[in-house]
């Protein structure tokens, strides 16, 4: 058995997960969170600015609130997600690193023993 063989055999081997790619998904996450809260905020600022007054322009009105509503929630949630996949990627990067600082520990000291 080789000593990477043997390290990995005593500490397991490196923790699962790519912190970079992790990082790419949660500012795509944002991205998309972004857009849809600039389009959100325009709907309702459409609707108002109609120079019509009736029930239909009444009912569209509480509809462009309640779709904004919806988004703005839509929003918050996927800013939730990419704070989330954030923390997670610096958790699982934490790891490794650890994971990698103990390899090359035991590394040199098996090294030592040899």
């Amino acid at each position: 058995m080789n000593i990477v063989e043997e390290v990995e055999r005593r500490i397991g081997g490196l923790p699962i997960g790519d912190p970079v790619a992790m990082r790419a998904y949660a500012r795509r996450l944002q991205a998309e969170a972004d857009s849809i809260a600039q389009r959100a905020q325009g709907v309702t600022g459409t609707v108002e600015g109609a120079r019509y007054e009736s029930p239909a322009a009444s009912r569209l009105k509480i509809g462009a609130a309640e779709t904004e509503s919806r988004l703005l929630n839509a929003v918050s949630r996927l800013q939730g997600l990419a704070d989330s996949v954030l923390r997670a990627a610096s958790s699982v990067e934490a790891e490794q690193d650890s994971w990698r600082s103990e390899f090359d520990r035991l590394a040199r000291d098996l090294e030592k023993d040899l």
